[in-house]
Formats: structure tokens, C-alpha cells, sequence
């Protein structure tokens, strides 16, 4: 099973971020199951379990018609485990690296979105 995942974009492509004063930018990903829609018609559910520092870093997800995405904001590049429950009742569970790669920032490339 493949997952995919990208950087989160406002409507004039700039990529979200958050940042508490002297602390790290945060930036807006989304993962999600990046299979046919035959493949994901199988699927009930989607657990993600994100890095331990997370607030909440276990998700589950059952949102078939987004490909069961989940959108966070994170500062580091880590590895995702996943587990996946399928309609049938079996189980599989998979491991992926977030590996993003961000964009050289001209002032024009990155929105700061306000901080809860």
C-alpha cells in the first residue's frame, strides 16, 4: 500500500505555517493513502500514529473520499506508522518517512497562519 503526502497551500500556493515567537515554524501537511479508488473501497478505517511529541498523535480516520487524509503542522521529518482496517476485518500495518522537502523562501512562498 502506497501514502502520500504534501505540503498544505493557501488558493495562491503559498505553504502554511505556524510560529510561536521564538520558537521553530510549524508547517501544514497532509497524508493520506495514495491508492486506485478500488483499493481504497476496501478500506473502513486508518490509524496514523504520528511522533510521540504530537498533542495527539494517534488519528484515525475514515473519510474514504479524501483517501482518509489527515492534516497536521509539524516542524521535523519523521517515521508514520500506520495501521489499516478493512472492510473484511483484516489488518495490515505499514511504516512511511515524512520526508518533505520545503521550497527557497522569496517572500512570496509561505503564508503564517495566526496561532490558536
Amino acid at each position: 500500500m502506497q501514502f502520500g503526502y504534501r505540503l498544505v497551500t493557501d488558493d495562491l500556493g503559498r505553504i502554511q505555517y505556524k510560529q510561536r515567537p521564538g520558537k521553530k515554524k510549524h508547517f501544514h501537511l497532509a497524508i493520506f493513502v495514495d491508492e486506485s479508488p478500488e483499493s481504497l473501497a476496501a478500506i473502513r478505517m486508518v490509524e496514523y500514529r504520528l511522533h510521540e511529541t504530537f498533542t495527539e498523535p494517534i488519528r484515525h480516520n475514515d473519510d474514504r473520499a479524501s483517501g482518509f487524509m489527515e492534516q497536521f503542522y509539524t516542524w521535523g521529518k519523521f517515521t508514520v506508522e500506520v495501521f489499516v482496517l478493512f472492510i473484511d476485518q483484516r489488518t495490515e500495518s505499514f511504516r512511511f518517512y515524512l520526508d518533505y522537502d520545503l521550497p527557497a523562501d522569496y517572500g512570496l512562498n509561505y503564508v503564517q497562519i495566526p496561532v490558536e
